[in-house]
């Protein structure tokens, strides 16, 4: 367990319980290029960004293909050991972002503030293209727990029926890429705007949606307002990739 991005005063920091991972991408030319990556990475360089301290608790560092496909990026990764959690996550929030199941969705332990859930690593299978994933994943205890759910249209279509109806005690998170992000909330829907940015690679941008957005609520704006902060955030994000990776 490590801190980062300044001093955790007054339980003024968010908890993030995900991972960091090498990511090996293939250049134009074909040749394959590793560079750091995952959730923890993408989520905590968002947060400094943000001047918003914050705790990581981690685990293992492991190798993933990220790969471009006809919908956007698809990742092959390992299985990977179960990241040990403590007996409470404390601050402002916790956000769960796996990437490969290493987060036991039956024993997150109790959550001092908002509990916000990106569901990508929950519908994985180790060694499996992310695009090719077809069975149904249930985490419905975790869901009815979630005050934020995050996931793209694909990932929560591989959610099973129990959690599909706990999602609507929550506000979801509906993610689109270019074409933005649907933000259900009490059974009302709006549409926030997607990044206008050139360039294939938005690889790390629903993390950066996802810490902008849980910062956001944080701060006192609504759920729907806060929608459009994180796209204009992941906007400006991604504008700047190119001097960046």
């Amino acid at each position: 367990m490590k801190s980062a991005g300044g001093a955790l005063v007054d339980r003024e920091f968010i908890t993030v319980v995900s991972t960091r991972t090498v990511d090996e991408i293939l250049l134009s030319d074909g040749s394959p290029h590793r560079r750091p990556g995952g959730p923890a990475f993408y989520i905590g360089a968002a947060l400094r960004r943000l001047e918003f301290p914050y705790l990581l608790i981690s685990g293992m560092r492991p190798l993933v293909r990220a790969l471009t496909g006809v919908d956007g990026e698809e990742y092959v990764i390992p299985a990977i050991p179960t990241i040990a959690l403590p007996e409470r996550l404390a601050g402002k929030a916790a956000i769960l972002s796996p990437i490969i199941a290493e987060i036991d969705a039956g024993r997150v332990p109790p959550v001092v503030g908002l509990l916000a859930v990106d569901i990508q690593g929950f519908v994985r299978e180790p060694g499996v293209s992310s695009a090719r994933v077809s069975r149904r994943f249930d985490l419905p205890d975790l869901i009815q727990r979630s005050d934020i759910v995050k996931g793209g249209e694909r990932e929560l279509a591989l959610l099973g029926p129990r959690t599909r109806e706990a999602l609507a005690g929550t506000t979801v998170v509906e993610t689109h890429g270019r074409m933005g992000a649907d933000i259900h909330d009490r059974g009302r829907t709006v549409r926030v705007a997607g990044p206008v940015v050139g360039g294939a690679d938005s690889i790390g941008a629903g993390d950066n949606f996802l810490a902008a957005y849980v910062v956001a609520v944080i701060r006192g704006q609504d759920r729907f307002e806060a929608g459009q902060f994180a796209a204009d955030f992941t906007s400006r994000w991604l504008g700047g990739r190119g001097s960046r990776d």
